[in-house]
């Protein structure tokens, strides 16, 4: 797990330290019981709806006219990766 993820986790109450919620200020000091405990569904996530052109497609390659001013992948909900979903 990175450490972006473990900071995630954290925040959003999924870890604990002997059967109390974790925050990063607790120090571990050795013999406590971690526990990881992420629900089946964490939410529903928004969808992009964006109307992609199709250039090309089979079952293992898809080519896609990109738009301009849309990003391929980053920190942004308007991106290519989330339009393909």
């Amino acid at each position: 797990m990175t450490k972006s993820a473990l900071k995630k986790v954290i925040k959003k109450q999924y870890v604990t330290v002997n059967a109390v919620i974790a925050t990063s200020a607790i120090f571990i000091h050795g013999g406590e019981t971690i526990t990881l405990s992420i629900p089946e569904e964490v939410g529903h996530k928004k969808k992009l709806i964006l109307s992609l052109q199709v250039i090309f497609e089979d079952e293992h390659l898809a080519a896609i006219h990109k738009p301009a001013g849309i990003l391929v992948s980053g920190n942004r909900f308007k991106t290519m990766a989330n339009a393909l979903a």
